[in-house]
């Protein structure tokens, strides 16, 4: 049976990986260093014994802790997943991949494996008749765990931009080819338009913690031209409505608009499946093109630094 490993048992890990793997087929053990969580296998990744030997890694921690995750699982496993937004900066990126050689580490791409996305989306695009394209993610209320590492700037590194934007560019992958994709800058915009003393008691994704910081933005927007074509990602944690869609203008002035909601656990496997078969986007095996564009949604997310 292959084995998997899962680094970070919060919501994504317990209720997504850990179940999609075990559907793989996976035997699947876990870490965290929470003492209340229980059910971990591992306190830490230095907890494994170093003659032990995995299929897949999955690193779903706290952002500020990915890049020792990498490096401690490096010497049981040669395939690791790592949540999104990554590593620091491009250049943290770029380094550890290149320090690894013989290993396949790869960014979590999910939305780019949903049932179906290029025939509901791929097939309604066409270049030479498509006017404008905007992608939206707005949530209502859903500021994850304020006060917590993740709207802290130095452990989350950014905000809605480094939680929401990765899935917003991998929508753009859809759309457009890779080689136009890498040629193009954005111009950004980026506020915290919230703070601890204004948000209440709650949001949706939990309780506020006083204590804690908030230094993160909350709202972004980056703007490109891609074929003069112009295409406006937006993204907000607490516009007070869900708007998650794409929409294409025509330049006949009709419209396509996409509602592509919170993205369905069976892509993670089907993701998981790509990964271990050296098959993105569903193709031959091009794992070079997945390592560029990763780097280049690291030198995206950057911009609004």
């Amino acid at each position: 049976m292959n084995k998997a490993i899962v680094v970070g048992l919060g919501g994504i890990g317990k209720n997504v990986y850990v179940p999609q793997l075990k559907k793989l087929g996976y035997d699947v053990q876990t870490v965290d260093p929470d003492p209340r969580v229980t059910t971990a296998t591992y306190g830490t990744v230095n907890d494994i014994s170093k003659d032990r030997e995995y299929d897949i890694a999955v690193i779903c921690c706290p952002n500020i802790h990915h890049l020792n995750a990498i490096l401690e699982l490096s010497d049981v496993c040669k395939t690791i997943l790592v949540e999104k937004p990554g590593l620091a900066n491009t250049a943290a990126w770029n380094r550890t991949v290149s320090r690894f050689p013989d290993h396949k580490i790869v960014l979590v791409k999910n939305n780019l494996y949903r049932h179906r996305i290029h025939d509901d989306l791929g097939t309604m695009f066409d270049p030479d008749h498509v006017a404008k394209v905007e992608i939206t993610w707005f949530n209502k209320d859903r500021i994850p765990n304020p006060g917590s590492w993740f709207t802290t700037k130095e452990q989350a590194f950014g905000g809605v931009t480094h939680d929401l934007f990765p899935h917003l560019y991998c929508f753009m992958y859809i759309l457009f080819p890779l080689f136009q994709i890498l040629k193009v800058k954005p111009t950004v915009l980026s506020m915290q338009r919230w703070n601890l003393d204004t948000l209440g008691e709650s949001t949706d994704y939990g309780t506020i913690n006083k204590d804690g910081t908030y230094d993160v933005c909350d709202y972004a927007e980056a703007h490109y031209l891609i074929d003069d074509i112009p295409i406006t990602l937006a993204a907000s944690w607490k516009e007070g409505y869900d708007k998650q869609d794409i929409t294409i203008y025509y330049k006949d002035g009709s419209t396509f608009n996409w509602n592509f909601g919170l993205c369905p656990d069976e892509a993670y496997g089907e993701m998981i499946k790509a990964v271990m078969e050296d098959r993105f986007m569903q193709t031959e095996a091009i794992h070079q093109i997945e390592e560029r564009f990763d780097e280049w949604i690291h030198q995206q997310l950057e911009y609004f630094k």
